[in-house]
Order: C-alpha cells, then sequence, then structure tokens
C-alpha cells in the first residue's frame, strides 16, 4: 500500500458498505480490507478475527507493530471515518497500541457478538486466499 496511490472513493464506499452488510472483512485491492468501515490490511484483520471471536491472547510486540504498520500504512486517512485513531496523549506508544487494538477490534467486531466455529474459519480462509 505504501506505494501505490490513494484508494477511490467508489472503491472503499463499495467495500464499506458490503462490509457492513456482511459483517465481514472486504478486500479492496492487494492487502487492504474494509471491516465494518474500518480500513486495515490482511495482517490486522487476522489479529482482529482471532481476538474478536476466539480470544487469543495477543503479545504486545505483536500489537505495537501492528499499530506502528498500521500508522504508517494509513496515514492518508486520518481523516476519514475508516481509520481508527487514538488519543495521543501522555500515553506511552504500548499503551496506545493497546488501545488501538481493543477499538479496532470493538468496531470490526460491530454489532455481531460471536461467531460459529465454522464462520471464523471460513473468513481466515478467505482471507488468506484473496
Amino acid at each position: 500500500m505504501n506505494s501505490m496511490e490513494q484508494l477511490s472513493d467508489t472503491d472503499l464506499g463499495q467495500a464499506v458498505l458490503l462490509s457492513q452488510l456482511s459483517g465481514k472483512p472486504v478486500n479492496v485491492v492487494d492487502n487492504v480490507f474494509v471491516w465494518n468501515g474500518t480500513i486495515m490490511d490482511r495482517a490486522t484483520a487476522i489479529v482482529v478475527l482471532l481476538k474478536a471471536y476466539n480470544q487469543v491472547p495477543i503479545n504486545n510486540n505483536v500489537t505495537l507493530s501492528l499499530y506502528t504498520k498500521y500508522q504508517k500504512t494509513f496515514e492518508k486517512y486520518t481523516d476519514s471515518g475508516v481509520y481508527v485513531s487514538v488519543y495521543q496523549g501522555e500515553a506511552d506508544v504500548q499503551a496506545m497500541s493497546r488501545m488501538w487494538l481493543s477499538k479496532i477490534v470493538k468496531r470490526a467486531k460491530g454489532s455481531i457478538p460471536t461467531l460459529t466455529p465454522e464462520s471464523v474459519k471460513q473468513i481466515l480462509i478467505s482471507l488468506h486466499t484473496v
């Protein structure tokens, strides 16, 4: 995504709508997905899925790595509604990354409180095959 041009509003809007209707991540282009109105890369989508529906513990180093990559990759979208930001006050980067993960998981999960293991498996497969 770093070398790509900014995504068109039409492609992004279409992905947002499809994702909100399905409750699943939708591929916009290459490694970029939208899930319930939230833009993210493939790795973030996988971690969010596992965290939201299987309660898999996520290491602080993984969270920090995803957060810094997210900020760099999607910096063009900070003023849009699809970007997940956290208040960058006095908190350290580790704390901000944990707040960001919590916020992005909540937004991606949306109003679907649980998914069946089969649904989670199908979403994981679709994330890996796109």
